[in-house]
Order: C-alpha cells, then structure tokens, then sequence
C-alpha cells in the first residue's frame, strides 16, 4: 500500500512539472528547460516584434530607437526592483 501511494505520488509530480511544453525526455538531458525566467523572456519577446516591426518598416529608426531606450529602462527597472527584493532576504 505505502508502495502504491508512492508511486501515485511520483506520477502526480511528474505529470504537474510536465505541462506538455516539451518531450518528457528533454527535462532530463537539458536541465535548461527547468527554469524559465518570465521578465526577461517577456523582454526579448517584445524586443524580437520592435525589430521585426522595424525590419518591415512599420516604424522610422527613430521610433524604433525610442521604443528601444523605453523597453530597456523598463527591464532595467524590473531588474532593479527583483534584485533588491532578493538582497532583502540575504
């Protein structure tokens, strides 16, 4: 019985980290895959369509350069504020 509810508990762990993202198999030969840091992913989400917007030419250098500047500061601040947030705990 201990053994039973062991192993439902092992497959309710794998299956609540799985999340159907990737094969099973590359969490465990690319440890990468583990942990995903959301600001900076959002951040090169939105600096990958500015450029892509630039590149087609929706917007002039200029917009595209402050845009740019203000997608930097905003990160930058993110950063900032995640940083002293852990140094709080140190």
């Amino acid at each position: 019985m201990k053994n039973l509810f062991m192993l439902f508990l092992a497959l309710f762990l794998i299956g609540c980290s799985y999340a159907g993202k990737e094969p099973w198999h590359n969490y465990l030969h690319i440890p990468r895959t583990w942990l995903v840091d959301s600001h900076f992913s959002e951040y090169k989400q939105t600096r990958d369509a500015l450029e892509l917007e630039h590149i087609r030419g929706t917007c002039t250098y200029a917009e595209y350069k402050e845009k740019m500047q203000q997608l930097n500061e905003k990160y930058e601040k993110e950063v900032k504020k995640r940083e002293e947030t852990l140094s709080f705990f140190e």
